[in-house]
C-alpha cells in the first residue's frame, strides 16, 4: 500500500479549495468576497472599479427600494456584473434576509454584458474598415 500526503489550499474569503497554491492565490485576488479584490472585467474594459465599501453603501442605503438600489449600483459599476455580484455578496443582504429579491441573475447578466460588448466592438471595427 502506498500513502501520499496531499496539500489543499483554501481561499481565505470564500473557502473554495484548490490543489495548487498558485491557483488559490490567483483566485483570492479576484474573489467576489475579497473587499480589496481586483476586477479583471473592469481591467479588461479600462475602467477603474469603485471601492467595495462605496458599492455596498450604495446598495444598502436605499432602504427597501431594491430596484432603485440596483439601478444606482449598475450606474456606479458601469454595469459590471462581477462588481455587482461582489457588492451583493459582501453586503450580506440576501444572506440575512432570504425574502429580498434583487432580480439579479449573474449568468444571464454576464452573457448579456458580453453580447453587448461584442456587438459594440464589431460596430466600432466595422466603422474603421
Amino acid at each position: 500500500m502506498k500513502r501520499k500526503r496531499v496539500w489543499r489550499y483554501y481561499c481565505e474569503y470564500c473557502g473554495r479549495g484548490f490543489a495548487r497554491a498558485n491557483d488559490a492565490e490567483n483566485h483570492e485576488l479576484k474573489c467576489t468576497l475579497n473587499p480589496y479584490r481586483i476586477c479583471n472585467m473592469c481591467k479588461h474594459l479600462g475602467d477603474d472599479p469603485q471601492p467595495m465599501d462605496e458599492l455596498i453603501l450604495i446598495l444598502t442605503s436605499h432602504g427597501n427600494n431594491w430596484e432603485t438600489a440596483m439601478n444606482a449600483l449598475r450606474n456606479a459599476t458601469n454595469n459590471c456584473p462581477v462588481c455587482i455580484l461582489a457588492a451583493i455578496r459582501q453586503s450580506g443582504i440576501q444572506k440575512n434576509n432570504t425574502d429580498i429579491d434583487l432580480h439579479f441573475d449573474f449568468k444571464a447578466e454576464l452573457a448579456n454584458f458580453w453580447r453587448e460588448y461584442n456587438y459594440d466592438r464589431e460596430n466600432r471595427i466595422g466603422m474603421h474598415l
